[in-house]
């Protein structure tokens, strides 16, 4: 008999964000005492996962709920890496977080950001998503 993986910690918040809860189970998991920016295991907050899901009405409610963009998981990445490297194309979750202020530029622990990312990225032309710096 094999022992099975030990599975990460999760929270109440981001066991609601995996299911596709929505923003009524999102808010119900706050109303009951939910720390919005509490990490899983990997130092995920649910901010995280919904951006890293692709799940806008999660990413949506968060930051309507006042979720701190720039939580770092183990890696040192935040949501918007995890919205960067799951996107495919579709920058919809990246142009969220962008407008409620999600830094761009943010180096994670091995020295890349999700603008670094989208440049290097040559499936889909996710540059398109992030503004030039410095305003050029």
């Amino acid at each position: 008999m094999t022992k099975s993986a030990k599975l990460p910690r999760t929270t109440a918040l981001h066991d609601a964000v995996a299911a596709h809860g929505g923003p009524e189970r999102i808010a119900e998991v706050l109303r009951a005492g939910a720390d919005i920016d509490e990490q899983d295991s990997s130092g995920n907050t649910a901010l995280f996962l919904a951006a890293s899901l692709g799940d806008l009405d999660a990413v949506t409610a968060l930051l309507d709920a006042g979720a701190d963009l720039e939580v770092e998981n183990a890696w040192g990445n935040t949501p918007l890496w995890g919205a960067t490297i799951r996107s495919r194309g579709d920058g919809t979750i990246i142009e969220a977080l962008l407008r409620r202020g999600a830094d761009p530029d943010h180096v994670n622990s091995a020295g890349n950001s999700p603008r670094m990312l989208a440049e290097r990225v040559e499936n889909y032309d996710l540059g398109r998503f992030f503004p030039e710096r410095n305003g050029r």
